[in-house]
């Protein structure tokens, strides 16, 4: 007697039938599991691996900023020093007087009000509003350079 069964006979609801399909669920969401566990690893060690060039980075960007501000203040610097040498001088020393409204002796000083009421004209007086006119009423013997 023969108890083996053709498979072409196999019912679809039978108990091996049944057990066979949650099987397959279960074995697709273990590989969804794992897939899913294997991303988050590659995830976190391209972090770590990435880290140490986002670092380069942001500091080849912080050398780059502090290099253009040192030349920057380079720059400043040699202008004041030139400047510093032009005001030790007596021409500039002068100069830069009668800017902030110093006269020698025996002069005058002549303000002269622009009554126009052109605007691009009265702010250009604005940076020289002082107009020094050297009077010949001082001291005759009196020079000024």
């Amino acid at each position: 007697m023969n108890d083996w069964m053709p498979c072409a006979k196999l019912d679809r609801r039978s108990p091996a039938a049944k057990t066979r399909r949650p099987r397959r669920i279960g074995r697709a969401f273990g590989r969804l599991l794992g897939l899913a566990l294997l991303m988050l690893i590659a995830v976190l060690v391209l972090r770590k691996v990435a880290r140490p060039f986002v670092f380069c980075y942001r500091e080849a960007h912080s050398v780059n900023e502090l290099s253009r501000e040192f030349k920057e203040l380079q720059r400043e610097n040699s202008e004041l020093i030139q400047k510093k040498i032009y005001v030790a001088s007596r021409e500039g020393a002068q100069i830069e007087a009668r800017k902030l409204g110093w006269v020698m002796p025996g002069e005058r000083s002549i303000v002269l009000e622009d009554r126009s009421g052109d605007s691009e004209s009265s702010s250009k007086k604005k940076h020289g509003a002082f107009h020094w006119i050297k009077s010949k009423l001082g001291k005759q013997g009196h020079e000024s350079g």
